[in-house]
């Protein structure tokens, strides 16, 4: 795929898309979209219309961008691995190719985008050209980073900590312990599974139950068991789990 000069070809081949599928939808509904980017690309690879959209995502100019080759948005790497004429040749073949990845603007940063690529045909199958739509994805691709950054993180704490820690559910039940915890206890998370705390009856008897159910209230709560002391606070929610509960215990 190559640079073309606005030539014949080039504007026969919109016209015949243009013709296939109908001017007026396009005018009126794709070229006023502002929030995907939509353009065709003829059979030789190379850009023939440009939205609103794909300028607002791209930066390129309708002028700019017609007649240049698909790869000039795809990132270097992929150009190389020859992404854009796979993506062309699987939507030829299956009528429709998606791909979430790095693209380019026209002043070298790049955004994560999702997209698809669709084969335009005409009534008797005759490939006429393709339609692509892409859409900037890339905050929520770096929150998404971020989150597994940040669970990534929790999850070493975690298991590097010297304390005794217990992560339970709001309705009682266990979600994670840590190393330590299992060395203190002598039982591991598979051996608990099923057991609430909140249904225990001999912490009842004990008088730690009222504690335990002050804490699961949102209560910063301490107290001793034996010869140990139990820290039992609320743990703030996550993004990508229920409110939980954190139980820190220490000799």
């Amino acid at each position: 795929m190559s640079y073309k000069e606005p030539t014949e070809l080039r504007m026969k081949a919109q016209e015949t898309i243009t013709e296939a599928f109908g001017a007026t939808p396009y005018e009126t509904l794709v070229e006023e979209i502002k929030d995907f980017a939509i353009f065709h690309i003829d059979l030789e690879g190379c850009i023939i219309s440009w939205n609103q959209g794909a300028e607002t995502i791209f930066g390129y100019s309708k002028d700019a961008i017609v007649g240049q080759a698909l790869f000039t948005i795809f990132a270097p790497e992929d150009q190389a691995a020859g992404i854009p004429e796979r993506e062309l040749k699987t939507a030829a073949e299956t009528g429709r190719a998606e791909d979430t990845r790095w693209h380019l603007r026209k002043d070298g940063s790049r955004f994560y985008a999702n997209g698809a690529t669709t084969a335009l045909r005409d009534e008797s199958g005759k490939l006429l050209g393709y339609a692509k739509v892409v859409r900037d994805i890339t905050e929520h691709k770096l929150a998404e980073d971020c989150l597994r950054e940040s669970e990534e993180f929790n999850r070493s704490v975690l298991e590097q900590s010297p304390l005794s820690i217990q992560i339970m559910s709001p309705d009682g039940y266990t979600i994670k312990v840590n190393k330590a915890w299992e060395e203190l206890w002598g039982v591991s998370l598979d051996q608990i599974q099923g057991y609430n705390i909140l249904e225990d009856e001999q912490l009842e008897k004990k008088g730690i139950m009222p504690y335990i159910k002050r804490a699961f209230g949102g209560q910063f709560v301490e107290f001793p068991v034996s010869q140990r002391r139990w820290q039992v606070c609320l743990l703030p929610p996550q993004p990508t789990m229920e409110p939980a509960f954190l139980q820190v215990a220490r000799a």
